[in-house]
């Protein structure tokens, strides 16, 4: 087998299970409007905290402004990593259930709407080609 089909049956087969299992290990009684509200704003506040960074701190100083903002919006795909943090916080009782409930809705919200986002920032930037030489 080549390692590149290895790494499709991950992404694609393995990947989902992982997020549907720890998504369902979420208490459900935890789960209230308070908290999604918390969810929805941590959302904003780390989408917009990640765009606003690259935007204003560049890896080239010379990447266009359309560029900065796909790059930004694939940085919020971070839903793997924050899940196993906060699956080790809650085994260890340094977060509460719903504490651990918020991050991984997070986790799966935004990792969800990178590449819905990515995309429309692509069609976006393609039809506005002289704002993507800024």
């Amino acid at each position: 087998m080549r390692p590149e089909w290895l790494g499709k049956i991950a992404l694609f087969g393995l990947s989902p299970l992982f997020f549907a299992h720890r998504g369902l290990s979420i208490d459900g009684a935890v789960v209230t409007g308070s908290a999604l509200g918390v969810t929805l704003i941590l959302l904003l506040l780390a989408g917009a905290s990640k765009l606003v960074a690259v935007h204003l701190l560049p890896p080239d100083s010379a990447l266009p402004t359309a560029e900065r903002t796909r790059l930004g919006l694939l940085l919020q795909c971070k839903g793997l990593m924050e899940i196993v943090a906060a699956t080790i916080l809650l085994q260890a009782g340094l977060i509460t259930a719903t504490v651990f409930a918020v991050l991984v809705t997070l986790a799966l919200v935004s990792t969800t709407l990178t590449v819905p986002l990515f995309r429309f920032a692509t069609r976006y930037a393609a039809a506005r080609p002289h704002a993507a030489a800024r």
